[in-house]
């Protein structure tokens, strides 16, 4: 990737980079819910002041961590088919609406920032119908144009129009692997779900996870600032290479102002050149009071992971 020399396009992709990591949730109080950046590599660190874990869990946390943090790096410039239902039910639990989406599902990195790739969504078709469109997105990519983020911001934001519940960019299918980045592990406590560690003949390592402090992966941007949304849940890795094959977690918050509940499961299977890519994601949104009442839920499927190149130079004088 080339290096941006123009200080005002460099602030619009960064504008758009934030949008495209914040979700807004179906609540007239709740402002959105939004993913922490990570810390920059300098100020990583493997456990906080005084804490010990398990030597193996370390070491196993240690690799998964490094996997994690390079994961965008190894799975860029790719697109799939993404097959998505999404449904809607009122507060009694009865379906209220239902769509099915086939889209585009493009991993892309900004020149500005190659070590991370961001997650859009271009719809083609939505309940068998077609959508009316000049031209795909991952066509407008290939241009290597620097007006080719730009257009990704608005058929992202398209996009959005027709999403049932709450209004997203992407479906935040990797945003689990935030949960195992280094710079996230002196926060979130762990622990092996099988007593005495994984069987040395099982073809995963299964680790339980749980926030631990306010300085959480998911929260609330409210009227008096940003307020934690705590999650948990459990990470299936290989056996050997302690690559993420499945994350499952919960996530709720109480407080009046910006309840919310719900549920995301990510689960990978081997695709392009081997890598471990999303084959299917889980969202679900349950009423806060009563947990067993569903009131939204999307099922996604992806195949037929391919590459493509972006290669986007952006020079002073350029609009």
């Amino acid at each position: 990737m080339k290096t941006l020399t123009n200080r005002a396009t460099q602030n619009q992709l960064a504008k758009l980079l934030l949008c495209l990591v914040c979700i807004t949730v179906a609540a007239p109080q709740i402002t959105g819910l939004a993913i922490v950046a990570a810390l920059p590599a300098e100020q990583q660190s493997h456990d906080a002041p005084g804490e010990e874990r398990d030597p193996a869990l370390q070491r196993i946390l240690d690799v998964a961590g490094l996997y994690a943090k390079h994961y965008q790096e190894l799975c860029r410039e790719l697109v799939a088919e993404e097959r998505m239902v999404q449904k809607e039910y009122d507060k009694k639990g009865v379906l209220r609406n239902q769509r099915s989406f086939v889209s585009d599902y493009l991993m892309v990195t900004l020149p500005s920032d190659p070590e991370r790739a961001l997650e859009f969504r271009d719809i083609l078709s939505i309940d068998g119908h077609p959508l009316r469109r000049r031209r795909k997105l991952v066509e407008v990519l290939k241009e290597k144009s620097s007006n080719a983020f730009k257009e990704a911001e608005r058929v992202a934001s398209e996009s959005t129009k027709h999403n049932l519940g709450r209004q997203r960019y992407s479906n935040m299918v990797n945003f689990g692997l935030s949960f195992i980045l280094p710079d996230a592990q002196p926060s979130i406590e762990y622990e092996f779900e099988q007593a005495g560690g994984p069987a040395a003949n099982s073809e995963w390592v299964l680790i339980r996870f749980r926030e631990k402090t306010d300085d959480t992966k998911l929260h609330a941007n409210t009227p008096m600032g940003r307020k934690p949304i705590p999650s948990q849940g459990l990470i299936w890795l290989s056996q050997g290479e302690f690559k993420v094959l499945r994350i499952d977690f919960q996530f709720k918050q109480e407080a009046d102002l910006y309840a919310i509940a719900g549920r995301y499961v990510s689960e990978y299977s081997p695709a392009l050149d081997g890598l471990l890519l999303p084959s299917r994601f889980e969202e679900r949104f349950f009423d806060v009071k009563n947990p067993e009442r569903l009131l939204f839920e999307s099922v996604a499927t992806y195949a037929n992971f391919r590459k493509f190149s972006v290669d986007v130079k952006i020079s002073p004088g350029e609009p």
